[in-house]
């Protein structure tokens, strides 16, 4: 009986020891990093469709590679990818829009510093008005130029009417419209749309 008591004894410590040193098991330790968040919804508003990219997470992420991008501004490329896809998917359908800039907002949230490498953490959201609008005024491409970085320089109204020409002469059929949008955290964005020459 004591022999059976002894190895049932032996048996569980060696359980006990050999689960807990098993490789491949490690504790999961909590982070107060979250990671990002991108979400672009498109609504119906009567005629007119709105789209709103929203973004939470850090300013810059570290890629595998080691590289710091800046995952928070990456919102506003895909939002103009998605809408631009959506602008020439109507068109040829029949149905015409373009941007009412006029009602065009973005929103920074947080503690942004708009430093290289920055990990603090922001909510960034662009709302993107698309109304109804004859064959003649349409749109089909949107595109953005812009720093998440506090760098006037790189973004100055010189350098974005350069790059609105350059657009007008490879790019498209008449005329573009520029806007240019600031917030009160420093962001400061040119966006311009225009209708494409690959559609007539």
């Amino acid at each position: 009986m004591k022999y059976s008591k002894l190895t049932f004894m032996f048996i569980f410590l060696f359980c006990l020891f050999s689960c807990e040193r098993k490789p491949g098991i490690k504790k999961i330790q909590k982070t107060e990093i979250s990671s990002p968040i991108l979400r672009i919804i498109q609504k119906k508003n009567g005629n007119d469709v709105i789209f709103i990219a929203k973004y939470t997470g850090p300013e810059f992420v570290k890629d595998q590679k080691g590289n710091f991008k800046d995952e928070a501004h990456m919102t506003s490329t895909k939002l103009t990818h998605r809408i631009s896809k959506f602008l020439k998917s109507n068109y040829r359908k029949g149905v015409f829009y373009k941007l009412n800039f006029n009602d065009l907002k973005i929103k920074i949230k947080g503690n942004v510093l708009h430093k290289y490498k920055s990990s603090n953490q922001c909510e960034y959201q662009i709302v993107m008005p698309l109304e109804l609008t004859s064959k003649v005024n349409s749109v089909t491409s949107i595109e953005h130029k812009g720093t998440w970085v506090k760098d006037y320089k790189r973004v100055n109204e010189e350098i974005a009417i350069a790059w609105k020409k350059r657009i007008e002469l490879r790019l498209a059929n008449g005329n573009t419209q520029m806007k240019l949008v600031e917030t009160d955290k420093g962001f400061r964005e040119y966006w311009i749309q225009f209708h494409s020459k690959d559609f007539k």
